[in-house]
């Protein structure tokens, strides 16, 4: 009979004392602790230049010769005319603003919508290398009533000094030349095409293709 009461005793001490070391481990190990959650960077679409690498394409363009020939373009080119009245319908809302010819800015107005605007967004969302859209909220008279003078605005997507780093850079009354501009930058062109085909030299347009990527002077 003692010797069963012993043997429990044995067991029951050699229990406590194994838990206790697991205990103490835990307590005092020296693993490393977990590193804490990390906030994600902003993310850049695919494909996006970094500003290193835009600023790198502009110092190539001011440093190239310009092309030994352009073109002159069209000597006779007769515009086509835009009708009386052109509907603006609104992206957000779906609603629809006319504009009329005989309004004070009319033609340039009409030109827009009928001719300049779908080539714009075309080439904006064929764009690589650069993520950029328009605001066209000016447009749309229930957007903005009242507004005198409505204008297309540019919104480039500016990289930053750092990995993942964006700004949003807006240039207002943007033409479809502009466009054409960012469009031949990025597709490493040395001459730009202008109304009725006639051609300079790209290097020409630094000043505004700097201004519309936000990247200064």
């Amino acid at each position: 009979m003692n010797y069963l009461v012993i043997g429990l005793v044995l067991a029951l001490g050699i229990g406590l004392l194994a838990l206790g070391g697991g205990w103490l481990r835990g307590r005092f190990s020296s693993a490393p602790a977990r590193p804490a959650a990390q906030e994600a960077p902003v993310q850049v679409a695919a494909g996006s230049l970094t500003r290193a690498e835009l600023e790198q394409r502009l110092t190539r363009l001011a440093e190239t010769p310009p092309p030994e020939t352009l073109s002159m373009g069209a000597k006779c080119y007769k515009p086509a005319m835009p009708p009386k009245t052109a509907d603006y319908v609104c992206p957000r809302d779906g609603s629809r603003t006319q504009y009329s010819l005989e309004d004070e800015d009319g033609y340039p107005m009409l030109q827009l919508l009928q001719f300049e605007l779908p080539a714009m967004r075309r080439s904006l969302a064929a764009l690589e290398g650069l993520e950029a859209r328009l605001d066209e909220s000016e447009l749309c008279k229930k957007c903005n009533p009242g507004l005198k003078e409505p204008a297309l605005v540019l919104v480039v997507e500016v990289p930053g000094s750092k990995p993942g780093e964006l700004r949003e850079h807006r240039v207002r009354r943007v033409t479809l030349d502009d466009v054409r501009l960012l469009e031949e930058f990025l597709q490493g062109a040395t001459a730009h095409r202008g109304d009725y085909g006639r051609e300079t030299p790209l290097k020409d347009h630094l000043p505004r293709i700097r201004a519309l990527l936000g990247l200064g002077k």
